[in-house]
């Protein structure tokens, strides 16, 4: 609880209050400030006496009651509110929204800065140019600049029936019936895959790039009906539309990236079971539902 020294010096409780009210009053206000709601008290002698730091001593408690209880204020939902506690408890709230906000607009610029080099090493590569893994930003922004490149990238997809994929083909799934209570927030993020190298870097063998595995396929499903994911799905409760839309957000995402792996289908699952793209969560009620991402995500293909 920040303590407003100037104001404490000059109120009326430092000039008129004993030395055992002051303690007690302001014991009563750290313990307001941890309360639920912030800045109030129970209507409990026994409580307030523990608060103000006389145990149980509740005799002891009512000799200072009144110079301790200075400024409290009895509300309509029956707990004591001190108003300049509460006025505190506002401004470190908005303090608070105010950093969330400028680490979420942080993280935001950030990411936005790792899907755009992502995307320019994939415009690099496609023209044999192969630029260091840690390349700073703004050298590759150069390049881009230099060989007249854009970054954006198409994912082509159409719809297949009735739960096949292709390479061009989403993946549909079968109604499931989930019984999941997570919350979004409280949906696990993706680390690193250590099978994939940087930029550049030293690639595992047998591994290729998402594109080069799909062509192999010809024509066949990228991930035919009869694979594990689906099934997973239903236990799940993951609506088929969410499983089609992962899989249009995972091709897009491993284009851009560029990256190798030896089993497309298993990182595919992999993404799905760790909700790794992170395009849904599940209500209080077991509903599957899209995140903010996922809605972004859906208004974006749909465009």
């Amino acid at each position: 609880m920040p303590l407003d020294v100037n104001r404490l010096r000059d109120s009326q409780l430092s000039i008129s209050a004993s030395g055992d009210e002051f303690r007690a009053a302001v014991l009563l206000w750290c313990a307001s400030w941890n309360q639920v709601p912030a800045a109030s008290l129970p209507d409990d002698e026994k409580s307030l006496a523990a608060y103000a730091g006389y145990a149980r001593d509740v005799k002891g408690w009512r000799k200072v009651r009144d110079g301790a209880m200075r400024g409290f204020v009895m509300c309509a939902d029956g707990r004591w509110y001190h108003p300049v506690v509460a006025e505190k408890a506002i401004e470190a709230w908005s303090e608070r929204q105010e950093y969330r906000e400028g680490k979420e607009n942080e993280k935001a610029r950030k990411d936005r800065e790792r899907e755009w080099r992502k995307q320019a090493f994939e415009a690099l590569r496609s023209i044999n140019v192969v630029p260091e893994w840690n390349v700073k930003t703004s050298v590759l922004r150069a390049m881009i600049s230099e060989h007249g490149l854009t970054s954006h990238i198409d994912a082509h997809v159409t719809c297949h029936a009735p739960v096949t994929v292709t390479g061009h083909a989403p993946v549909t799934a079968k109604t499931g019936t989930g019984t999941g209570t997570g919350k979004e927030e409280d949906q696990e993020k993706p680390g690193p895959n250590k099978s994939d190298p940087p930029s550049g870097g030293k690639k595992s063998k047998g591994s290729v790039t998402i594109d080069t595995w799909l062509a192999t396929l010809d024509g066949a499903d990228a991930i035919p009906p009869t694979d594990t994911v689906f099934a997973y799905a239903e236990s799940a409760g993951i609506p088929p539309e969410f499983l089609e839309l992962s899989w249009r957000v995972f091709l897009r995402k491993a284009r851009a990236s560029g990256k190798r792996q030896k089993d497309w289908r298993q990182t595919y699952r992999n993404y799905v079971e760790g909700n790794y793209l992170k395009l849904w969560w599940f209500d209080p009620d077991g509903e599957c539902r899209l995140t903010t991402v996922g809605e972004q995500e859906k208004r974006a293909m749909a465009a």
